[in-house]
């Protein structure tokens, strides 16, 4: 078996790259854990080295061996084990009871021949299944459940029957070349507040007690609990839990859609905000507004809010900035020790966050007089300063 490149090697979980370096190399491993051969002599020539490397950004220990050829179909021998059978039926149960599913459409992503489909639809109203082995998926409709053939990637991201509210994947997402298209497409087949179950073989436990024979051609990532909440947080989903199954060997992560940036508030601050500055126009209308503070709060605010017709100048104690103008305003900023000598300005309005109430103490002590006001600006309102 040789290494898969001969230059550099990507992180799945990162995206770094580095030189094509191993951290560990195990010879005398079998080339596949699937469709053995049926010839003995054969079956001496598949034996390789597995190319076992760590990323040192995030963390993620992965192979650089090639992917096997079905890493797309799933394999497993979930069927021939009652005990198995019995544990996916509680854990169902458990789940589906827990986020109230009884009435939802829920997908297991990589089904193989639907052994756990069978147990599903008992728990839920509408089970599905997406499997990429023709073969699987053959079976699967001789059971009459319903299974789509195909595998989530960007070139074909639409499930049948979706979006759905829940999903699982069992032991997939170790085999699966590009796991971050692979976790997005799950994603966007989900309604909002859509939940899951996605399992991985334990590297915590492997680790610990460094077990050589845990590395198979057919897991390209080995996941840690912290590796497994990175590569589901940074692909649009809250990792509700993470626990470990089935003797350790397996951890067990309960995940939920990330749901979208709500935007609203921004919305209505820009309207709080031009209704208040309007108001601001109305008093000063002829340049008799100066403003403190250079800065990108104060910069945007009069930008956002059209306040340069009514502003003379604006002042800021840096002297970097001082003599130059402000962008998209064409006012001059100044020191602030023109606020002595201007005879004009007949109100200022203070635009500096963190620097506010120290700016307003220097004005009350060397500007505030009759008829002059001062107003600031502090997140969503616009203050006038008592004079006293």
């Amino acid at each position: 078996m040789k290494n898969t490149s001969d230059s550099k090697i990507s992180c799945k979980l990162c995206e770094t790259q580095k030189v094509n370096s191993a951290t560990l190399e195990l010879e005398n491993l079998p080339t596949v854990a699937q469709f053995y051969p049926t010839d003995a002599s054969h079956s001496r020539l598949m034996l390789g080295t597995i190319f076992v490397w760590q990323c040192e950004f995030c963390g993620l220990t992965q192979i650089a061996n090639r992917p096997v050829p079905y890493f797309k179909e799933v394999i497993r021998a979930t069927k021939v084990s009652g005990e198995m059978l019995k544990a996916r039926d509680k854990q169902f149960a458990e789940f589906i009871e827990k986020y109230g599913l009884q009435e939802s459409k829920i997908i297991e992503v990589g089904c193989g021949a639907g052994e756990n489909l069978a147990i599903l639809g008992q728990h839920c109203s509408a089970s599905y299944g997406i499997e990429y082995s023709q073969v699987n998926v053959d079976q699967c409709k001789n059971l009459n459940l319903p299974v789509q053939k195909g595998f989530p990637s960007f070139d074909d991201g639409h499930f049948e029957h979706g979006p759905f509210d829940a999903f699982f994947s069992f032991n997939v997402l170790e085999h699966v070349t590009n796991p971050r298209e692979w976790l997005q497409v799950i994603n966007q087949n989900l309604n909002p507040g859509g939940v899951g179950i996605v399992e991985v073989p334990n590297f915590d436990m492997i680790e610990k007690d460094g077990l050589t024979t845990e590395f198979v051609t057919e897991h390209l990532m080995y996941f840690t609990r912290e590796t497994l909440r990175l590569m589901l947080e940074i692909n649009g989903f809250q990792v509700l839990s993470i626990e470990s199954k089935f003797a350790n060997y397996v951890l067990s992560a309960h995940v939920k859609k990330r749901s979208a940036g709500n935007f609203t508030k921004f919305i209505d601050f820009l309207d709080r905000m031009t209704v208040l500055t309007q108001n601001l126009k109305t008093k000063f209308p002829e340049k008799g507004l100066a403003i403190w503070g250079a800065g990108h709060q104060s910069l945007a605010f009069i930008n956002q809010f059209q306040l340069s017709e009514h502003v003379n100048f604006i002042v800021d104690s840096a002297k970097s900035k001082q003599g130059k103008f402000a962008p998209g305003t064409e006012l001059e900023i100044r020191n602030p020790e023109v606020l002595t000598t201007n005879k004009g300005v007949r109100c200022i309005l203070v635009i500096a966050a963190g620097y506010n109430d120290e700016i307003v103490q220097i004005l009350k002590s060397t500007w505030l007089k009759e008829g002059r006001t001062i107003y600031t600006v502090w997140q969503d309102s616009i203050e006038e300063i008592d004079a006293s």
